[in-house]
């Protein structure tokens, strides 16, 4: 179901929801999402998509796409159905704040966030997903990783040739990991960041997906060993896998 909400000089908002909610968290996502938009005067169309599991007492994932200053900016946030909206807002809040004043902080918490990274039983890779992958400095992929909202970003490292991603790393900020390990590449970064030290590992996507539940990872970044290429495996909120790979 898509519901539309126009806002007089603010952003049209689009509302759809995934499963069964009720109507009146539908009209409130279009409010509280207006509400920020409206606070920092912005203009541009936005998305909303709210995913709902187990009814009123299960629990809901807002995900909302817009664009601020003309930059594509993403939140993604879980939460108990009946309070994942006010999550999402307080997150879309602070995400637009970051963007239109500066460079992000390096890292900060996020109390409506569930971890995923947990030990379970071998899980399927639900979902596959191909992009042709930016080439940009390890900087620029730290831009993309906070206007995106991910916790991971994959990327083909410019001054490498090779695939790298970019990711959070607790207080310590940024962190990159190459398929390589290169000694050569002159790291020097407009972004605070460490460099993980070793290449990453080579394996299968099935290979991958057992490392993962078993070690209880958020993500892993490995190699594929016939293409050769970059893969960025990553748990979901719904606790299934999903596959980003390189086209």
């Amino acid at each position: 179901m898509t519901s539309m909400w126009t806002e007089v000089q603010a952003s049209p908002i689009t509302v759809t929801v995934l499963g069964v909610a009720p109507g009146v968290e539908t009209e409130r996502a279009g409010r509280v999402v207006g509400a920020v938009v409206r606070r920092h005067r912005l203009r541009e169309p936005v998305a909303v998509r709210l995913s709902c599991a187990g009814g009123p007492s299960g629990s809901a994932v807002v995900q909302v796409n817009l664009r601020v200053h003309g930059r594509a900016v993403r939140t993604q946030t879980d939460g108990p159905s009946g309070f994942a909206l006010t999550l999402a807002a307080g997150r879309l809040d602070r995400q637009i704040h970051r963007v239109i004043i500066g460079p992000a902080a390096p890292w900060w918490p996020e109390p409506g966030r569930p971890a995923l990274a947990y030990a379970s039983r071998h899980t399927e890779i639900v979902r596959r997903k191909s992009f042709r992958l930016p080439t940009c400095t390890p900087s620029d992929a730290i831009g993309l990783l906070d206007a995106m909202d991910f916790s991971a970003f994959l990327f083909t490292d410019i001054t490498t040739g090779t695939d790298a991603i970019v990711y959070w790393a607790g207080p310590s900020g940024a962190r990159l990991a190459r398929q390589r390990a290169d000694r050569s590449a002159a790291d020097r970064f407009d972004t605070p960041l460490t460099v993980d030290p070793g290449a990453c590992p080579v394996m299968t996507a099935s290979q991958a997906a057992a490392l993962l539940c078993r070690q209880g990872l958020p993500f892993l970044f490995h190699s594929d060993p016939h293409s050769g290429r970059g893969q960025l495996l990553y748990r979901r909120y719904d606790g299934d896998l999903a596959l980003v790979t390189a086209r």
